[in-house]
């Protein structure tokens, strides 16, 4: 007689094309959740830069052409403006943001069709906070603090 086969089942090595799947589908989700959230940050992050550019633009503005200028923000975007003899008019257009802006509460208009934030020609600024706000994670605000001027944190 010779020898005998066995037919012995061996525990197979490795992973199965279903597992290997399912973690790869799994890994995806992952990284599309992370890319959104740093994808909202960094909008967030250019909206305020853009906000501290235009407010010191803004402000420059003001003092060296002595005038009075504005900005309006809104949740939509910011407005520039300035003062003239028959009232508030429009410069350039509106800058729109590109992730979420809340005004709050302290902006608040001196008259219809005037802009919330002002600058005096001697340097005064009206009283002011913005936050800048992702979907997901902490926002910042940017408000006038004085004597420092604007800050954002």
């Amino acid at each position: 007689m010779g020898p005998k086969l066995s037919h012995r089942h061996k525990p197979s090595a490795g992973f199965s094309l279903v597992e290997l799947v399912v973690v790869i589908a799994v890994l995806s989700v992952l990284a599309v959740g992370t890319s959104l959230t740093v994808g909202q940050s960094q909008r967030m992050k250019n909206d305020v830069r853009l906000f501290q550019q235009d407010f010191e633009r803004v402000a420059n503005l003001a003092i060296l052409g002595r005038e009075t200028r504005g900005l309006d923000v809104t949740p939509q975007g910011l407005t520039h403006y300035i003062r003239t003899d028959d009232g508030w008019s429009v410069v350039g257009r509106e800058r729109r943001w590109r992730g979420s802006v809340r005004p709050q509460t302290d902006l608040r208009r001196t008259s219809p069709g005037s802009p919330n934030i002002v600058f005096l020609s001697n340097g005064e600024v009206s009283q002011f906070s913005v936050r800048f706000v992702p979907r997901r994670g902490p926002g910042q605000t940017c408000r006038l603090a004085e004597p420092y001027g604007l800050t954002c944190a």
